[in-house]
């Protein structure tokens, strides 16, 4: 899930989803592209010139991300063909993730979603391969490149395809294990262990290769660091239901804060910064015109508006509305509120009884009640 003030940078929509750069993507870029320039391509076209080399490098590197956002994208378009939002899609140092609301309900509609990644890498193998071929005599530079591609993307296909949680072998996996059992919270143990096992065997690998006779470093470091990642996020999606087992026994009237501070809507961005963002700890606000509430507003839309633009923008502008983010019940549970934080892509949303604003719920808060539940029955 998203978390607040997360580094990274929007650089447009593409089927109503945002698309982010992570901070961290420029190490990999910058490691891909010196990769390409002063070792594969040199050693496939000799006699190249500098020049050629660089440019097909920063060309390869540019293709590579471009391929794991169509891999991130086609799980997308599957999980909002059933009904399942997505908030946004951000590349970063490991390759790509896609911020999907809630998760699958059915095993069918789980395997469809995780497979929809790798057969998009494989039609992108089938791609590059078939404009190898068509470009190998005239266009050999080109070719080169096509051949990396097509060797990248089936690459990404075959590993992701391995049955270890969260890749999407292990998603297909888990949807396997649930089909057959029934039970959603058995196949996501069984899935995740699998993936820690995996994750653990590739970091085993990574430093036997870089302690090894012929002292790889880089080249067993990287396979270590995607290890503890896939370890991590195995281990977090088996956190993730017991969190979503506890929450079913909250509900949103009993976290909520009560005395929330809400904004009208004709104030312009500059008083709200000054008199609300600069002054309190929250980072998103309720907005009601004439006592009606009509969305929330915050830290993140204050900073697509440039400064000098500020005091002369209402801020009704700026408003993510109802139909965006529409508001908690307060009677709603806990996990379905859970839910609705992932699926909006806050940390927090407003609640309300009927049409009346009744306060505001903060995700931190929400599973700051289950940490404390946690903490009183040990």
């Amino acid at each position: 899930m998203e978390r607040a003030l997360e580094p990274s940078l929007t650089i447009g929509r593409l089927f109503g989803i945002r698309i982010s750069l992570s901070a961290n993507l420029a190490i990999v870029f910058v490691l891909v592209m010196w990769t390409l320039a002063v070792g594969y391509f040199p050693a496939q076209q000799a006699s190249s010139s500098d020049a050629v080399l660089w440019a097909l490098a920063i060309l390869g590197s540019l293709c590579f991300f471009g391929s794991v956002l169509v891999h991130e994208l086609a799980h997308s378009v599957v999980a909002l063909h059933h009904g399942i939002p997505v908030a946004r899609i951000t590349l970063f140092i490991f390759g790509g993730v896609a911020q999907i609301g809630r998760e699958a309900s059915t095993p069918r509609m789980e395997a469809e979603i995780a497979i929809a990644g790798p057969a998009a890498s494989f039609v992108l193998t089938m791609l590059f391969a078939s404009l190898y071929l068509i470009t190998a005599e005239p266009l050999w530079p080109i070719a080169t490149l096509c051949l990396w591609l097509a060797i990248v993307n089936g690459s990404l296909a075959v590993f992701n395809m391995i049955p270890g949680f969260p890749l999407d072998g292990g998603r297909v996996f888990r949807a396997l294990l649930w089909s057959i059992t029934g039970d959603y919270r058995h196949a996501t143990r069984v899935s995740s262990l699998v993936g820690q096992g995996f994750a653990m065997l590739l970091v085993f690998y990574g430093f036997t290769v870089a302690i090894g006779p012929e002292g790889m470093l880089l080249a067993g470091l990287w396979p270590a660091m995607v290890g503890f990642f896939i370890y991590n996020a195995a281990a977090g999606s088996w956190r993730m239901v017991k969190l979503s087992e506890e929450l079913k026994q909250v509900t949103v009237e009993n976290v909520m804060v009560r005395d929330v501070a809400s904004v009208p809507a004709a104030l312009s961005v500059q008083q709200f910064v000054d008199g609300y963002l600069a002054q309190q700890r929250h980072l998103r606000f309720p907005v009601l015109d004439e006592d009606q509430l009509i969305g929330t507003v915050g830290l993140e839309e204050v900073r697509s508006l440039p400064i000098d633009r500020r005091e002369g923008t209402v801020l009704r502008s700026l408003v993510r509305d109802l139909e965006q983010h529409p508001p908690l019940e307060a009677g709603e549970r806990g996990d379905r509120a859970l839910e609705r934080f992932s699926e909006a892509g806050v940390e927090a949303l407003p609640v309300v009884e009927g049409d009346r604003l009744v306060g505001m719920l903060r995700r931190e808060d929400l599973l700051g009640v289950v940490q404390v539940r946690g903490m009183l029955s040990r």
